[in-house]
């Protein structure tokens, strides 16, 4: 089967009903970014809720410990509430026979922090004349992604599928999807910034604030800034997306996207 230069995201399952196409042919690097976030922001949320998390009640924790925005504010909620606190609230917001689900209800809760503490994360373009074009769902939760010589493709039946393989392939969908759109950017020197900040340190949230206060001096409101702070926390192993490595602890039938240049730390 020919592939176009394309986005399509199809599937019914439940409560989640996709079935859009965003045709990529003549377009520019930041219209395949803009389609790239409409397909995330139909199924992070599905992502995390189908891995059996308790959004509601890790939201209103954040909520609850919020107060003012940007890179202190971030900070100011991990120097309020110990790890002791949170690793309590993250326990008890997933299902007590899978406590290893524990790695997605943390990626929620800094998802969570950064979007209540307006700091940007994600790459991609917020605006773009592209539409998107209805398509038939059928059985199977499917994604295509075609731009040039990027190709991605994931799909699961889903006849007998249970609710952790939804969460598995959509969080899939979500790995290719956000670390793509960043490739659409000039983002080289963010990651550098990154690289800096986080040299040797280990995964833990003092880590993660203090590689954070290095890089607010250079953050502005644009991709590259954008990149440098989704580039610390994935070298901090703490994820702001739904990713099949979140999932492998508690499923190990759902293998872990493969690590391209510098692994995450443990």
């Amino acid at each position: 089967m020919e592939i176009h230069d394309e986005i399509i995201l199809t599937g019914e399952y439940k409560s989640l009903k996709l079935g859009f196409r965003f045709d990529l042919s003549g377009t520019k690097p930041s219209d395949v970014s803009y389609a790239l976030g409409q397909t995330y922001s139909k199924i992070e949320l599905p992502a995390y809720q189908f891995a059996a998390v308790d959004l509601k009640k890790i939201s209103s924790f954040v909520s609850s410990n919020v107060s003012g925005t940007g890179i202190s504010a971030v900070c100011s909620f991990f120097e309020k509430n110990s790890p002791g606190q949170i690793k309590t609230l993250l326990v008890s917001s997933v299902p007590s026979d899978k406590p290893k689900l524990i790695s997605m209800a943390e990626s929620f809760m800094i998802r969570e922090l950064l979007q209540k503490c307006n700091v940007p994360y994600l790459g991609f373009s917020a605006s773009s004349s592209l539409k998107p074009q209805p398509v038939p769902n059928d059985d199977v939760i499917g994604f295509i992604g075609k731009f040039g010589p990027w190709v991605s493709i994931k799909k699961l039946g889903l006849e007998g599928a249970q609710e952790y393989e939804i969460s598995g392939v959509l969080s899939g969908i979500s790995h290719s999807v956000v670390n793509k759109a960043f490739d659409f950017s000039d983002v080289k020197s963010a990651e550098t910034l990154a690289t800096a900040a986080t040299k040797g340190k280990r995964k833990s949230y003092g880590a993660l604030c203090e590689a954070l206060k290095i890089l607010s001096p250079n953050l502005k409101n644009d991709s590259a800034s954008a990149f440098a702070v989704f580039k610390t926390l994935v070298l901090l192993n703490l994820l702001p997306y739904p990713s099949p490595a979140l999932l492998t602890d508690a499923y190990p039938d759902i293998k872990p996207p493969k690590v391209k240049g510098r692994k995450p730390k443990a």
